[in-house]
């Protein structure tokens, strides 16, 4: 993942000390007299969000999506392109295996892609000469550069190859009424331009991958004051929290009053200036 640079501390009205995000509670009043003696005793609770990482990755690959059934052959050459949606679980695909055989000689080759719609362009894509595809129906490994990928998303692999006739082409096995029901099997008669739905059908596949997880909190934690928060003015309330660090890059900041004396009146202006 692309890393963020680290939240920094900002500025506050009179020189005032506050992380960079500040989430003030409805009504809190920083423009009544009454609060500066309330400020005094006023504390506020810091409470972590992660905001910009770089996970550390569960190393372990473990099949996510598959459908196995077969009892149906789709033949795949020029136009004829095959496809089957799924969602995955995982956060990164590693790899996919697909039940494919060969007919004849197919003069080119199988190129199976991973796509976020029909249409679009490859996420990534993987190609195999005719040597490599067996002649038999067998699990066909397409071990493609990882792929981020969104849990519960709606990703597509596309099965397809530029020449060939029904007599030399590439098998896809699917199955009727499989108990898959995170994706559907559909497929292309002009070369993936149009794409008919086949509810009822899924192709023979599996998905690898693994996840992607932050197990580290930032430091220290819970987290604590450099200078607790004091009435500054009688508009102005200062604090500087410790500054935190986190082994997978940035951390955010949220304060929240929690005295229970937030005073009344017109809400408080905040001028934040980024140091």
């Amino acid at each position: 993942m692309k890393k963020k640079g680290k939240d920094k501390i900002a500025k506050i009205s009179n020189h005032l000390l506050l992380p960079k995000i500040y989430r003030p509670r409805p009504k809190r009043n920083l423009g009544n007299n009454n609060i500066v003696k309330r400020s005094i005793v006023l504390y506020l609770t810091i409470i972590f969000i992660i905001s910009a990482f770089t996970p550390v990755i569960n190393a372990d690959e473990n099949v996510d999506q598959q459908q196995t059934q077969y009892n149906l052959n789709s033949a795949l050459y020029t136009t004829r392109w095959g496809g089957q949606s799924f969602k995955p679980t995982v956060t990164t695909l590693t790899r996919v295996e697909i039940y494919i055989y060969k007919a004849g000689s197919p003069p080119s080759d199988a190129v199976l892609s991973v796509r976020s719609s029909r249409t679009g362009p490859d996420l990534v894509s993987l190609s195999k000469p005719a040597s490599q595809i067996p002649t038999t129906y067998s699990w066909v490994n397409f071990d493609f550069s990882d792929l981020n990928v969104t849990p519960s998303n709606t990703y597509y692999l596309i099965l397809r190859t530029s020449g060939g006739t029904s007599a030399n082409c590439y098998y896809w096995g699917y199955g009727y009424q499989t108990p898959y029901t995170n994706g559907i099997r559909t497929y292309s008669t002009d070369g993936g331009i149009n794409w008919i739905n086949n509810p009822s059908y899924d192709c023979c596949f599996k998905t690898y991958g693994n996840s992607t997880i932050d197990i580290y909190p930032p430091i220290p934690n819970p987290s604590t004051w450099a200078t607790v928060p004091y009435g500054g003015t009688s508009t102005s309330i200062s604090m500087t929290a410790t500054t935190a660090t986190d082994p997978s890059d940035g951390v955010q900041y949220y304060f929240d009053e929690t005295s229970g004396n937030a005073g009344t009146g017109n809400p408080a202006v905040l001028i934040l200036i980024l140091v």
